[in-house]
């Protein structure tokens, strides 16, 4: 989708469909079987997915089989996704790449009242392999506690200094980063300035860290 510039959600789900018995026809379009969403300045565009669902099988949903997740220079938007639980839906999602934003604030929002029920509650992302943002100069969270991905490979962040704290990055046994992790990439003044959980301090996930030329990103 490329400036899709009277978009503001690309999918919203009514209170109509919680209402509903849900027998998966509702739900049979090409939608299910969507591997790839990628977007580029949509000027208006606030969320990608408004609503939460509530289906009894997730693999009805749309978007279940989506893979990879790609925004970019989407100005509007304050958060990519509107729920940590809707999020948890999406678990074959293997990449999440976004870049060039003025004003969002964080990957992952949640109201009020999930924000304090889920504080401490992990969320789950069995597939994630890479994350990657760059150029993000408001971005303040991509969670606020522990995330859940046992296939995380790849973490890269550029030109985001707003973003003071990492989620804790675990693996099955959330006593550890998940064996997959190979890279944690960023600039060494970034690092340096992070804040960190004393339950998750920054030693466990030093060793994962590789440091970029800031000066990379204007060539």
């Amino acid at each position: 989708m490329n400036r899709c510039n009277r978009m503001e959600c690309i999918w919203l789900w009514s209170l109509e469909d919680e209402n509903e018995e849900l027998n998966g026809s509702q739900y049979q379009c090409w939608l299910q079987t969507l591997e790839r969403i990628e977007i580029h300045e949509c000027g208006i565009l606030y969320t990608l997915f408004k609503g939460i669902p509530t289906p009894t099988c997730p693999s009805i949903l749309p978007f279940f089989s989506l893979k990879e997740l790609i925004i970019m220079k989407c100005h509007n938007l304050k958060n990519v996704i509107s729920s940590s639980w809707l999020l948890q839906l999406l678990q074959n999602l293997e990449v999440i790449i976004v870049q060039h934003f003025d004003e969002l604030e964080e990957l992952i929002g949640d109201d009020e009242e999930e924000e304090s029920r889920n504080n401490e509650t992990p969320i789950t992302i069995p597939r994630l392999k890479d994350l990657k943002f760059w150029n993000l100069p408001k971005l303040k969270r991509i969670w606020r506690g522990v995330m859940i991905c046992n296939s995380l490979e790849m973490v890269d962040i550029r030109n985001c200094s707003e973003l003071k704290r990492l989620p804790q990055f675990k693996g099955a046994e959330q006593s550890t980063p998940p064996t997959s992790l190979k890279a944690i990439e960023g600039s060494r003044e970034w690092w340096d300035l992070l804040e960190w959980d004393p339950a998750f301090p920054q030693n466990i996930l030093q060793p994962f860290f590789y440091e970029w030329d800031p000066t990379y990103a204007s060539k």
